[in-house]
């Protein structure tokens, strides 16, 4: 018996994600003895916005020209556009 595997993680280090991957690899195999080859495709889960920020060089709202030595910063969230397919 074969086992693919889609996941999606919330890890930004490549490292830890493929422990955890290889930690489920070895669990299936365990509890289940028919399994011969598990296939686990990892990939960063997806973000229904995008955050960005922008230094400011007063409470104006005047950007600065000096990323680092700013006394304010703005933040705000986009939405980010997701597209599904279907076969």
């Amino acid at each position: 018996m074969f086992v693919y595997i889609n996941l999606s993680l919330s890890l930004k280090r490549l490292r830890a994600a493929h422990e955890i991957t290889n930690n489920i690899e070895e669990e299936i195999k365990s509890r289940i003895l028919c399994v011969e080859r598990v296939i686990i495709h990892y990939e960063p889960e997806r973000k229904e916005y995008q955050r960005s920020a922008v230094p400011l060089a007063n409470r104006k709202g005047e950007i600065s020209e000096h990323f680092g030595s700013d006394p304010f910063i703005t933040l705000w969230d986009k939405e980010t556009l997701m597209l599904k397919f279907s076969e």
